[in-house]
């Protein structure tokens, strides 16, 4: 998932959470919505970014070659960023 793609999908949910719960106080939300994102199986690499972030240097450059095989990649880095929860 992109950075726009990412960004994009936090701001719908926080528009939602603060239209249905009728509160201005969204902070607590972003942090479950991270808690969620960073737990979840992605398609892509096949793991969950907490795990992706746990890698070793040779599982990275593994995963980046998997990635790169598929046509699902633009990583550039030899690290993966980890997301604070």
């Amino acid at each position: 998932m992109g950075v726009e793609s990412f960004n994009n999908g936090l701001r719908k949910a926080v528009e939602k959470y603060v239209f249905t719960a009728k509160t201005e106080r969204w902070l607590p939300f972003v942090r479950l919505y991270m808690r969620r994102y960073n737990n979840q199986l992605h398609a892509s690499t096949g793991m969950t970014p907490l795990e992706a972030a746990q890698l070793s240097p040779a599982g990275l450059k593994q995963l980046k070659a998997k990635l790169v095989a598929r046509g699902k990649s633009k990583i550039k880095q030899t690290r993966l960023p980890q997301l604070a929860v």
